[in-house]
């Protein structure tokens, strides 16, 4: 039980934090709470999927292990997991009648990441032990929500930009899911100085989505209200 505490403690801070950065029309709990939960669950199927994936791409280890981490975090990781929280959002709350400004599609998304970052929090303290969970709190954790929140950026936009729909949602995903990537290959190289730059890579993403708030608030339909 304590594992399912801790692992979800730095998900729900996380989603407290940006869900209180929707200014003028707070999304209902009910439908933040289904994000949340959907991308809890898509997360099994996904581990179940990379790990597939990850045996066609094995053998490249062999020619290059930089070539090796390239293609299964570029390729593989990042489209398979960004896609998997983007699409459960757009499949179950985007033609909602609650999804009726640009940021809802922030904050959904955002829950959706957070889902999916509060059980792989589970999974890595089962298997290395609680003491990863602090780390993981400001680390994969937020940057679950960052990617996530990037594509959903784009998806409020989409939705009330018919003609550019599809172009906005492409260039959201293409986006959450090369900055998955980059941060996570790395995060998996041997030089001390690289890893910085993942968590540098956070940083940015962190003032770059609080931009994207900010934006999205500007042309929210109920900024009068404020």
């Amino acid at each position: 039980m304590h594992y399912l505490i801790l692992g979800f403690a730095p998900g729900l801070f996380w989603l407290y934090y940006f869900y209180k950065k929707d200014k003028f029309e707070p999304e209902p709990k009910k439908l933040i709470i289904r994000a949340f939960l959907l991308g809890l669950i898509i997360a099994v199927p996904v581990a179940i999927i990379e790990s597939l994936l990850k045996g066609f791409v094995s053998p490249l280890r062999i020619i290059s292990p930089y070539l090796y981490l390239m293609f299964f975090y570029f390729f593989i990781v990042g489209p398979v997991e960004e896609y998997a929280k983007y699409i459960v959002v757009k499949k179950s709350i985007y033609n909602s009648k609650e999804f009726n400004e640009p940021m809802d599609g922030i904050i959904y998304c955002i829950a959706a990441g957070l889902g999916f970052a509060s059980i792989e929090n589970v999974g890595y303290m089962i298997e290395f032990g609680t003491k990863v969970i602090v780390l993981r709190a400001v680390t994969a954790t937020l940057a679950h929500a960052l990617f996530s929140g990037t594509a959903g950026y784009y998806l409020g936009l989409a939705k009330f930009n018919k003609e550019k729909e599809k172009y906005l949602i492409f260039k959201g995903l293409l986006l959450a899911s090369f900055f998955h990537g980059l941060y996570d290959f790395l995060l998996m190289q041997k030089s001390g100085m690289i890893v910085l730059m993942a968590f540098l890579l956070l940083i940015i993403l962190f003032i770059s989505l609080l931009n994207k708030i900010r934006k999205a608030g500007k042309i929210s339909p109920f900024k009068k209200e404020e």
